[in-house]
């Protein structure tokens, strides 16, 4: 997901989706990823290949995150994203 974190306005937008509990469910289409959010605690991260051929985009590599472990992943990026830019 270091692809999404191409500035820190986006960093901070899935930081926040991943954290609000106002959104129950939903999806953040990245770049290249999609977070798709299936309740406030289970996640799937996934990247999107479209074949222009196929009928319905092919997702690979799906896997799977519990909330905390996904904010722990990101939250340092973010904070490195913000020093930088101070």
């Amino acid at each position: 997901m270091n692809t999404e974190f191409f500035c820190v306005e986006a960093a901070r937008g899935i930081v926040r989706f991943i954290s609000d509990g106002n959104i129950r469910n939903g999806e953040y289409e990245g770049n290249e990823y999609i977070l798709k959010k299936l309740d406030y605690f289970n996640f799937l991260i996934f990247k999107e290949y479209i074949d222009p051929g196929a009928l319905c985009p092919e997702r690979i590599d799906i896997t799977v995150f519990k909330r905390d472990e996904l904010l722990d992943m990101m939250q340092p990026h973010l904070d490195r994203m913000e020093k930088k830019k101070t």
